[in-house]
């Protein structure tokens, strides 16, 4: 089966690069993307050779509304383009938005619901590790090895993971899996309030989790699964649930790339604790509909400053993360080629200092 999915502004490379989703996929070359691990696995590709559609193949008996479901989220098209909602931004925020977005166009935000524990795996890897050289590499190897089954790498020895490599990630990710398994025995743990608005348990974790929702789920991951913080539990419900856009995982490009553009003071500012997550809500209204207190370093937190960008939150934090990368390095930054240095305050003063000497 054959379908075309319209995609005016949007890349396929830049959508997916940089989204765990990538872990299920591998690159043939610029613009064609197969899956290798998940539903679909070995049976559905995407192809982007014109700027304005995708291509999705699949060999698997599956109805086309099905392959159309999964193929716009898997690719991130199952939302319109971000770069048209920046309008109602704050207007320095705004600046920021549109500069990023002209620096790196056509970004979106792949899901994959169907994939949750392989996500998860990924997203467990990722602590401390580079994601396209590292993270993506351990990952091809756990899909080869273990046939991507969760429960063939949560039963590995630790000899067969030291053929994937010898990173502490890789055995503090088979503890995650099993602690992601035991989530149901360990829901007596949870604040009394949360627990009264959880559902029956009936069903595999994944599932259960998808059925209460990214912020009861955040709670529950924080509160019951090792291994996993903010930053790594936030890039999970971002890439699995429609309703994860606002979720942003805080890491360090982000915190540069918004301080350098004058979008934060250089302090005072934190990365979240896990202490406050698992106990608070960042917001009042997530506050109120679970019943569960405000978090009280609101003010200090660097998740809860950006909650005014509501669904562009993931995306404008994409967008820092490839500019991370990209130009805006910690050390020794690419001021002189930025395509942002008209607007960043950082890059003003460093290419003068730079002219100085």
């Amino acid at each position: 089966m054959e379908l075309e999915i319209p995609a005016e502004d949007y890349s396929l490379d830049e959508s997916l690069a940089p989204s765990f989703v990538s872990s299920l996929y591998v690159k043939k070359r610029d613009g064609l993307w197969t899956k290798v691990v998940g539903c679909l696995s070995g049976q559905l590709e995407f192809i982007q050779s014109k700027p304005s559609v995708v291509i999705v193949r699949s060999k698997a008996s599956v109805d086309e509304e099905e392959l159309w479901r999964i193929a716009i989220q898997q690719t991130g098209l199952w939302r319109g383009s971000f770069e048209r909602m920046t309008k109602d931004l704050p207007p320095g925020l705004r600046e920021a938005a549109d500069g990023l977005a002209r620096a790196h166009p056509g970004v979106r935000i792949p899901i994959a619901p169907t994939d949750f524990t392989h996500i998860l795996t990924a997203v467990a890897l990722s602590k401390r590790a580079d994601y396209p050289n590292l993270v993506l590499r351990w990952c091809e190897r756990l899909w080869r090895r273990f046939q991507g089954d969760l429960g063939n790498i949560v039963s590995s020895s630790p000899e067969e993971l030291r053929d994937i490599g010898t990173s502490y990630q890789l055995f503090d990710m088979v503890k995650t899996l099993k602690a992601f398994l035991d989530i149901p025995k360990g829901l007596d743990r949870l604040p009394k309030e949360l627990l009264k608005k959880l559902p029956p348990f009936k069903e595999p974790v994944e599932g259960f989790l998808l059925k209460v929702g990214p912020d009861v789920t955040r709670l529950i991951l924080l509160n019951l699964c090792f291994g996993l913080g903010p930053k790594t539990t936030d890039s999970l419900i971002l890439s699995t649930f429609e309703g994860g856009l606002r979720f942003i995982p805080c890491d360090s490009h982000f915190r540069t790339v918004t301080t350098r553009l004058g979008l934060l003071e250089a302090k005072g500012t934190e990365l979240p604790q896990k202490a406050f997550c698992k106990r608070y809500a960042c917001d009042r209204l997530t506050s109120s509909c679970l019943s569960i207190s405000e978090c009280p370093r609101s003010n200090s937190c660097l998740r809860s400053r950006f909650l005014t960008l509501g669904d562009l939150g993931a995306w404008f934090q994409t967008l820092t993360y490839l500019q991370g990368r990209e130009y805006c390095r910690r050390v020794r930054p690419y001021c002189e080629r930025c395509p942002l240095a008209r607007i960043c305050e950082f890059g003003n003063v460093y290419l003068k200092a730079r002219r100085k000497t």
